[in-house]
């Protein structure tokens, strides 16, 4: 009953916020990606990955459950909040997905499927458009980025002789930063100062002063954010956690796997957690994603995880 109320919570508090955004934000088909009423196209991604993901378990129950408008209900949710995702553009929470439903889809059909190819083909089939998707999408961002910066570079030339220093768009080859929109270089510049104690802001202040301060960004990444801002002990246990939270999850599912899909939300919600955590920086608990993964992790905690609690409620 308590995977049961944080799925739902996680379907209906992103619900309303997905109709507000087609009713009043119209719809845009390409970059920088769609985001609504959101802050931006990674935010609204972080809610529908952690609403597809609920839905899905939420379905797969009705179907067991035999409750067939429930599941059409949620199946359509599911749905909605995978194609807003996909409409975002963002390569970080549709990596995440990919992750999700590589673990979640194949877990939940193979406990009553008498046909595990073709669970697992389907399976391969998504991963793969979901994929092709990615490289899609990278290649057009790069595209854009590089336009954008040669379009720059000849203002400052023509405006104050400034020196151009990037190559025409034509000519430009694909980095690390520009494969992770400047992330390799954010890690990079952060995991060098890593200090005992931490730094007073979660800003890479290094990583600010050599990009000239415009854009005072966070790690964009949970684990090296955490060792930045609080010390890299800090870091090092939340790996720590983080790695054998993940397997307690998966073995708490395996453990209950014949009972109810779900028992799958803490591995759901862990691994989404970890996929998302490389990207950006969802540790804390206003993220929807760190929200929902802490939600999940008191049952974790038990002695026993073959105890679902149920002669509690009893």
């Amino acid at each position: 009953s308590t995977f049961r109320a944080i799925l739902r919570a996680c379907v209906f508090a992103v619900l309303p916020f997905l109709v507000w955004s087609y009713a009043t934000v119209p719809l845009t088909f390409g970059y920088p990606g769609y985001y609504g009423v959101f802050y931006n196209a990674n935010g609204l991604a972080m809610c529908c990955i952690v609403m597809s993901v609920s839905a899905l378990l939420l379905a797969q129950t009705a179907v067991q459950e035999r409750a067939r408008a429930r599941a059409v209900f949620y199946g359509a949710m599911a749905v909605l909040s995978g194609a807003t995702l996909a409409l975002t553009l963002s390569r970080s929470a549709l990596l995440s997905y990919i992750g999700a439903l590589v673990i979640v889809v194949p877990a939940m059909l193979l406990r009553t499927s008498r046909r595990p190819r073709r669970v697992l083909a389907l399976t391969a089939v998504c991963v793969l458009a979901l994929s092709a998707m990615g490289v899609y999408v990278t290649q057009l961002k790069f595209r854009q980025v590089a336009q954008d910066d040669w379009e720059t570079a000849l203002y400052n030339y023509e405006h104050y002789d400034a020196p151009i220093i990037v190559d025409p768009p034509e000519e430009r080859k694909m980095t690390l930063d520009d494969l992770t929109s400047d992330r390799y270089g954010i890690w990079k510049m952060a995991l060098q100062n890593l200090t005992l104690t931490g730094h007073e802001s979660s800003v890479v202040e290094e990583w600010a002063a050599w990009d000239g301060g415009a854009r005072r960004f966070n790690a964009h990444n949970s684990f090296i954010a955490i060792a930045y801002q609080n010390g890299w002990p800090a870091g090092l246990f939340m790996l720590c956690y983080v790695a054998l939270s993940t397997y307690r999850a998966a073995r708490y599912y395996w453990l209950h796997r014949h009972k109810s899909p779900l028992y799958m939300a803490p591995l759901a919600f862990s691994v989404v957690f970890i996929m998302e955590s490389l990207f950006e920086a969802v540790y804390a608990p206003f993220s929807v994603v760190g929200c929902a993964y802490l939600l999940v992790q008191g049952v974790l905690l038990r002695a026993d995880l073959s105890d679902d609690g149920a002669e509690v409620a009893e």
